[in-house]
Order: C-alpha cells, then sequence, then structure tokens
C-alpha cells in the first residue's frame, strides 16, 4: 500500500499555485471540483443554503461515470436512494414513462417488480444523454451555480494548512491542456474520483491494499472464487494463498463503453480494423446478450474476459494529465478491442458505438471508469467492520454510527486486482484472478460517519468521494449512490461552516443531520419508511441514539432463504411504522430517545430476564419509577411480591405512553386525543422525538422531602434539595428557558430539585458552538452587589470555561467557571464570582456552550447579598 505522509514544506504548495496563475480568481462561497453525483449533490446542497457556487468539470458534460457509460444504479435497494441522488432517479423515471413510453424495454419493464434491480421504468437505468440532461436540468435550476467544463484542477492555493483556491487548466477530450484559471472559495470541495487536491495540498492519503487485519479479514492479497466458479467450493469462498499481504495495487479500471444494436452487421458503427494491441484471447461475449436500456443499448461491462483491465489503476491516479492521456490510449485500445471481438468472433456485428452518444468524442465515453483513488487521512477511518454485519454488527446491520452523515447498501465488490494470465485458469496462485470481492451476504446495511470526509490536519476542504477509509471500505462505498450521498453531505456541512464562521471539523454533526434530514436524505436505511411518512425524521433520528429495536430473530437469515442484502426480500430492515408498538419496544424508545441513564438494580421480572432485548430498558424504568412520588411504569406482581412480570410484548396505549414520558421527563405530557388506542410505531417514534426536549412543559408535582443516605465519610447528605429551603435568589435548572442540545440527569448527588441538565457528549473534544443555551429572567428586589455561586457535579469532563453571563440593567459581567474545579466539601454550591444587580429591571443570567471542551453543567444558580451568607454552604 502507498501511505503519502505530509510534508514538512506546504509553503512550497502556496508557492506553485500562486506563481501558476496570475490572473485574477472566480470566487465563490463554494468551489467544487468534479461534476460527478458527489459534485453536483454538493452544488444543489451549498445552493439550497443560499451559497454561491462553481463546479470545475473535467468533460463536457454533469453526471460524472454516470452520463459516460455507467448506465445504472448499483444501489440493491431502491428505497436506499435519498436526497438529490432520489430526486435524479425520480426525474429518470419520469423522462422514460412520459417522453420514452413508446420504447419495448420501457414497456417491458414496467410491467416488472418495481424493486427488480436496473428497472428503467423505475429510473435505475438509462442512457448516457439522459444523465446528463437530467444533472444540468437540476442545477440550472439553482441560479448560484456556475459551471466550468472542460477543465481539470492541477494545483492549489493555500494559506498555511488552509486549501482557499483551486488552479486549473484547460483539457480537450483528446487530453491536450490549454489556459490556467484560478477559483478561489470559502470551502473547496474535491468530489473528484483521484481526489487530486490530496496530492497538491499535500494531506496525507492512501492507494493499493491494507493488510488483513482483525478489522478486515478481507484486506490485502486474496484469492476468491467470485465471478468465476472453482471445482469443490461452496460459493463466496478464501481459497489458499491468500496472504493478506498489503500492496500497492488497485482493481481493475475501465471505459464503460455503451454499445447500441443496429439490427444488421453493415451499419456504419461497425470497427474496419481492430485496435492496436489486440488480443482476441482477453475477451470473452455471449451472443445472446439483450439490451438493457432504451433505445436498444448495451452496458458493455466485461469483468473477467471484457473490459476490465488491471495494473494501471494505481499509476493513473498517481499520474499528472500529461501522463493520463497517455495511460487512456491504453484503455481505449484494449476496451475498443472488446468491442471488435464482439463484431467478430463474439458473433454480434449488429452491435456498435452509438450514434447519439459522445458525439463530439467519436461515441466513446469522456471519462475513464476510476473505481478508486486516493483516500484521504480523515477524522474517521471507515473499515470492513464497520460495513460487515457480523463482526460489529447485529448479525443484521453494520454497527451503529451515530455520527452517519450518509448511508451505504452495496456488498463490498472488488474487481480483480491481478490476472487472470490465460484461459487456462488455475483456481489459485500464480495466474489466477486475484483481488476479486463480492461480499454481500456479509455486508450489512451500514453507516458514513461525517468524520470520514474531513483531513485531520488541514482546514477548508471536504473530500466525499477519496473518503478516509481502507480498501476493503471503498469497495462498497464506491457506488455512485453512495458517493452522492456524502457529496450533500458535504454541502450541507460547507454551507453551515460559512454561515456559522466555523472550521469544517467543528460543525456539529448533529446540525449537518438536522438539514440532511431536511433534504429527505437517509441516515438508517428502512425499507418501509419513505422521506415524506410521517414518521422520518423522528424514526431516523431516534435510531441513530440506538432508540429503535434490532431486528426478530424471524428477520435474520433462516437454513431457507437469506433475509440480508444477498436477497430483495423487503420484510427485513423494516421500520413497520403502523403496527402496534409493545411496550418492550418502547422502553427502548424513551430510554434511549430521551438519552435517560441506565439503571439497573437487579432483574425484576421473569419474562424479561438477562438476555431479552428488552432487559436494560425495562428494568429502567422500573427503578425509575420506584423513586418517584408518582410511579409511571405498571408491572404485574406475585402475590408475595417475590417475582413479577412486565408484558413486554403487550400493546401500548397512548395514555400508558404519555404516563412514561412524563415520569422520565418529570413533566406534564400533554394526554393523546385518543388515549385508549394502540398507539402504532411511528406514532410512538414521533411522540418521544416531540420530546426529546421537553421544553415549556409544566413540571409534575413536587417529590416529597428527599430521602437522607449515609455515606463514607459523612453523618448523611441529602439526595436532592428542595430550592425552596435556599435563601437570596435561587435560579434552579427547571426554570431555564433552553435551546440546543440540553440532557436532563439525576446521576450525580446531592442536586438542586429534581436533577440537573447538561449539554455535551461523551469523549467529544470539539468545541462548543454556542448554540446551547439556558437563559433566566426575574426581578432582583434590591439593588446592589451580590455574590453568585453555582451548583454543579464536578468531575474532569467537564468544561473548564463554562461562560456565564449576568446582564442587569446597565451592568454585564461574563463570568468562567471551571466545572472541573470540586466544590467545597459536601455542598452543592461553589462561588464563582460578584455581580452588580439593579431593581426592578429584568435581570437576564445565561449559561451556554461556547468554546467550550467537555460536558456544561447547569443544576442550579444562587445569589446571595454580599453580607448575606449562604445556608447551603455552612
Amino acid at each position: 500500500m502507498i501511505y503519502k505522509q505530509l510534508k514538512m514544506l506546504p509553503v512550497l504548495v502556496l508557492l506553485t499555485a500562486t506563481i501558476a496563475s496570475a490572473a485574477e480568481p472566480d470566487r465563490a462561497d463554494v468551489v467544487v471540483i468534479g461534476g460527478t453525483p458527489a459534485g453536483v449533490a454538493a452544488a444543489i446542497a451549498a445552493a439550497r443554503a443560499d451559497k454561491s457556487v462553481i463546479i470545475i468539470e473535467q468533460t463536457p458534460g454533469l453526471g460524472g461515470v454516470l452520463s459516460s457509460g455507467v448506465l445504472r444504479l448499483d444501489d440493491k435497494y431502491v428505497e436506499s436512494n435519498s436526497g438529490v441522488m432520489e430526486e435524479f432517479r425520480q426525474r429518470v423515471k419520469a423522462y422514460h414513462r412520459t417522453e420514452m413510453a413508446d420504447d419495448p424495454l420501457v414497456q417491458a419493464h414496467m410491467k416488472q417488480d418495481p424493486r427488480k434491480v436496473w428497472n428503467i421504468a423505475e429510473g435505475r437505468a438509462w442512457e448516457p444523454h439522459t444523465a446528463a440532461r437530467v444533472y444540468a436540468e437540476m442545477t440550472a435550476e439553482h441560479k448560484s451555480i456556475a459551471t466550468r467544463y472542460n477543465e481539470v484542477a492541477v494545483d492549489v492555493l493555500m494559506e498555511g494548512q488552509r486549501v482557499t483556491g483551486v488552479v486549473t487548466r484547460e483539457r480537450d477530450n483528446q487530453g491536450n491542456l490549454g489556459a490556467r484559471h484560478t477559483y478561489t472559495g470559502k470551502v473547496i470541495i474535491d468530489a473528484t474520483y483521484e481526489a487530486d487536491l490530496a496530492e497538491y495540498a499535500d494531506i496525507p492519503y492512501r492507494i493499493g491494499r491494507e493488510a488483513r487485519s482483525k478489522e478486515e479479514p478481507h484486506a490485502g492479497h486474496i484469492y476468491t472464487n467470485y465471478f468465476r466458479r472453482v471445482k469443490g467450493t461452496l460459493p463466496a469462498t478464501i481459497l489458499p494463498e491468500s496472504t493478506g499481504v498489503a500492496d500497492h495495487r488497485s482493481q481493475a479500471f475501465t471505459y464503460r463503453i455503451t454499445a447500441k444494436d443496429y439490427g444488421r452487421p453493415d451499419h456504419p458503427y461497425r470497427m474496419q480494423e481492430p485496435p492496436p494491441g489486440y488480443d482476441a484471447g482477453k475477451y470473452n461475449w455471449n451472443a445472446t446478450s439483450k439490451p438493457i436500456i432504451p433505445n436498444g443499448k448495451f452496458d458493455l461491462l466485461g469483468i473477467n474476459w471484457g473490459g476490465d483491465l488491471v495494473g494501471h489503476g494505481t499509476r493513473w491516479v498517481l499520474a499528472d494529465w500529461e501522463e493520463r492521456a497517455r495511460i487512456e490510449k491504453i484503455y481505449r485500445n484494449h476496451d475498443l478491442g472488446y468491442l471488435y471481438y464482439i463484431q467478430t468472433k463474439g458473433g454480434s456485428p449488429n452491435i456498435g458505438l452509438p450514434d447519439d452518444e459522445f458525439q463530439d468524442n467519436g461515441n466513446f465515453p469522456y471519462r475513464l471508469y476510476v473505481r478508486q483513488g486516493r483516500r484521504i487521512e480523515g477524522l474517521y477511518t471507515l473499515t470492513e467492520s464497520d460495513l460487515h454485519k457480523d463482526l460489529r454488527g447485529d448479525g443484521f446491520r453494520g454497527p451503529l454510527l451515530p455520527d452517519s452523515v450518509a448511508i451505504g447498501v452495496y456488498g463490498i465488490d472488488a474487481h480483480r486486482v491481478q490476472g487472470p494470465d490465460g484461459r487456462n485458469e488455475p483456481p489459485y496462485g500464480k495466474g489466477a484472478a486475484e483481488g476479486t470481492l463480492h461480499l454481500h451476504d456479509a455486508t450489512g446495511p451500514y453507516q458514513i460517519p461525517y468524520g470520514t470526509l474531513v483531513p485531520t490536519q488541514h482546514n477548508g476542504i471536504l473530500f466525499p468521494v477519496g473518503i478516509s477509509c481502507t480498501h476493503v471500505a471503498m469497495c462498497s462505498v464506491r457506488m455512485e449512490p453512495v458517493w452522492s450521498a456524502l457529496g450533500q453531505a458535504a454541502g450541507v456541512a460547507a454551507a453551515l461552516s460559512i454561515d456559522n464562521k466555523q472550521e469544517l471539523k467543528d460543525v456539529p454533526v448533529k446540525r449537518i443531520q438536522d438539514e440532511l434530514l431536511r433534504q429527505r436524505c437517509i441516515l438508517i436505511l428502512y425499507t418501509d419508511l419513505p422521506a415524506d411518512a410521517p414518521a422520518f425524521t423522528a424514526a431516523q433520528k431516534l435510531s441513530l441514539l440506538g432508540a429503535v429495536a434490532g431486528p426478530d430473530i424471524d428477520d435474520y437469515n433462516t437454513a431457507a432463504k437469506s433475509k440480508g442484502l444477498g436477497s430483495l426480500e423487503l420484510t427485513a430492515y423494516r421500520f413497520r411504522p403502523n403496527e402496534p408498538v409493545t411496550m418492550g419496544e418502547f422502553s427502548q424508545m424513551a430510554v434511549n430517545g430521551l438519552q435517560v441513564p441506565l439503571s439497573i438494580t437487579a432483574s425484576h421480572f421473569t419474562d424479561v430476564p438477562r438476555g431479552h432485548p428488552a432487559f436494560k430498558y425495562i428494568e429502567t424504568l422500573y427503578d425509575y419509577s420506584t423513586q418517584s412520588k408518582w410511579p409511571f411504569f405498571d408491572f404485574e406482581p406475585s402475590k408475595d411480591f417475590r417475582t413479577a412480570l412486565a408484558h413486554p410484548d403487550e400493546k401500548l396505549s397512548g395514555a400508558q405512553a404519555v404516563r412514561i414520558l412524563s415520569g422520565l421527563l418529570k413533566k406534564k405530557v400533554p394526554a393523546p386525543s385518543k388515549p385508549d388506542a394502540n398507539l402504532t410505531r411511528g406514532e410512538a417514534a414521533q411522540l418521544v422525538y416531540q420530546y426529546r426536549e421537553p421544553g415549556d412543559l409544566p413540571d409534575l408535582p413536587e417529590a416529597p422531602a428527599a430521602r437522607v443516605i449515609p455515606s463514607v465519610g459523612e453523618a448523611s447528605t441529602t439526595e436532592a434539595v428542595n430550592p425552596k429551603t435556599l435563601p437570596g435568589i435561587v435560579l434552579d435548572d427547571a426554570n431555564a428557558k433552553l435551546k440546543g442540545d440540553w440532557s436532563h440527569s439525576t446521576s450525580f448527588k446531592p442536586h438542586i430539585g429534581h436533577g440537573y441538565i447538561f449539554s455535551g457528549k461523551k469523549d467529544d473534544r470539539t468545541k462548543g458552538d454556542g448554540t446551547a443555551t439556558a437563559t433566566f429572567t426575574f426581578k432582583a428586589p434590591k439593588a446592589g452587589r451580590y455574590q453568585l455561586l453555582m451548583a454543579y457535579s464536578s468531575h474532569e469532563t467537564r468544561a473548564k470555561n463554562v461562560p456565564v453571563t449576568v446582564t442587569s440593567g446597565t451592568h454585564s459581567k461574563t463570568i468562567a467557571v471551571d466545572q472541573t474545579v470540586p466544590n467545597p466539601c459536601g455542598k452543592p454550591f461553589r462561588a464563582i464570582g460578584t455581580v452588580d444587580l439593579q431593581a426592578n429591571v429584568e435581570t437576564v443570567v445565561q449559561i451556554t456552550n461556547a468554546d467550550t471542551i467537555g460536558f456544561v453543567i447547569l443544576d442550579a444558580l444562587q445569589l446571595l447579598p454580599i453580607k448575606q451568607e449562604s445556608k447551603s454552604n455552612e
């Protein structure tokens, strides 16, 4: 494997780029390199946020390989398409059903199962010019998007470690380079297949294959029986001499030639002679093959004995554009040789290059099909174990990745890396096809975190195509629907970065996810929950929190038939929004959806033993319920109260759900319109999602006085302090007006009132963005100087600079509180400073997470006239 380390002289890149173009640069908020599906999606997402965008595209049309020979969606499940890619599919579908309605193949596909792969009538396959037309129409609808065609990036502009612009050169269809141009932007997005800007900006990257590891059992040098039969082996088998050794090699590239059936052998597009280097022994063709797209056209994808060519991929990625022109000729001759074979020995002289495609390029595709290029070193590196449903998944999906901004569903799919050397191919070893993977049964629907797009050390640039991942992971990520989804995420992140003046690595993932959901993007796959479903957003967000129960045992593979990605049984990966929710399912929704800390005192229920999917959540509801003056969890005890039943499979009513939420939140959640009706799973998700931030809901009636619990080193300490028993002005967190991401907890004791609130995530070291605010307003009864005290639970994970701002009339003061500092021994409050208050004017106290690293805790504030002592600190 080739691993590009960071150079120590990044200033040279800036110098080279500056000298390269002295002309005044074109400027935009976002500059997108590559009019690929990822690039177009990024541009549209940024334009929707009112950002100006320039797309730099190397060919005469948009769409990347989808308008240059890859004529179908590798999406596995049609329901997995979302966002801009789904908009593209729907437009192709509408075009085929209207303007192409008389085409025989369109008519035939209208009668097929809509779920069938590459269904033309569903917009899952098309002609090249159709894809180019649709993408051009989509970008034209946004006046803030400008496109520059026939230009390629040759350098970057930089300020320190920040990429600020791109230098391009014009390039014609023959590979000749022309004039230079310069473009600058607030954010640069490299959506090219090669990720060339990583080289120009000196961003560390990898090419080739990693070695086999615990996380990647299919990495490195490997022989399999995919795409070929090996006698005496079951399907999907790893063969001997698979060493797992890393190397620099890439899988096969090709020109995906579009061909047309002219219905006669004497058409004008029949080749009269073979191309240079033609060898009939390299090819094979089935003369009974039929067109798969309208107007009698073929996708000439030949895997082992066709268009695929090994041995030049890594060289292509690392080459400059002059050398790439020479490599293009190698691939062009090889792939025209395949067409020549088809017309001669293959027995299909009626097939030729299409007369209505690529008319300014000899009817030959504009671009090489580059299956993978550079892979940057990012904040998160995606591996096989992130995609595999068994290594770290639940046997059904890949592991839950809460920072997901896109999904993938296609199986890990690598075309050959080496060989075969001839027709007498051995099953493995020298001369055999090597490197082929086709892990459709083992790959589960998976998620891709935002950190894969973001370089570790550089600013101002995102890579939605050359993401931070391994070779094996890229073998699934490389499907265009996935790259398109990542491109849309990049466009959203770029716009948020600009709006909030944040570095790309500091943009809160939650805000990216919220905007992606608004743009109807999928963050976790459900085949029965389209983006316009009422419960779509709630189900997506709760699923990211682990609040949606996993599959039933019947959803797993059975001896009869696989229900994973190896089949199209849509009973798998369902949310079932219209089915009644059970107590067990709702317990997980409520506990994880509201992010209630787990509390398990014992195993109480004989029908929910340890190992039951709902065990942790049922027990947590029980624990919180028994601590409440108003118990909210119903169960059926035995006569002697030694055992009990929780009935996890019973249907839940709306009234029961509201009682549980009210009890957990200690807020009075409004009763549903039909309290006795069974709640559906979709309604349950919406209910939990709606009240994950309870806002201004009224409190439940006060609990009785707190119990006294003996502790080591003290005679006693209270679990809760009633704020009404404290002197001075007491501002309890329950009375704060909250905005942003806050959660409630009672884990640390003692606390004031019914608990405390916190903002932040475990192990998150990114700076707070100031969007989480807690605001109190009151009028001081007496003017003067007050001592300000704060109640919080100290810990090393807390923020050291929590800003507390007090504004009273003409007085304003901000105090930074180090919440790693413990309170005085056994006391809930710590003095943090003094403030001046004016009488009978509105005083505002605000706590935020601005620029904080770690948890921000708010239990209560206390204001005491300077000469008065606090009973809480005696």
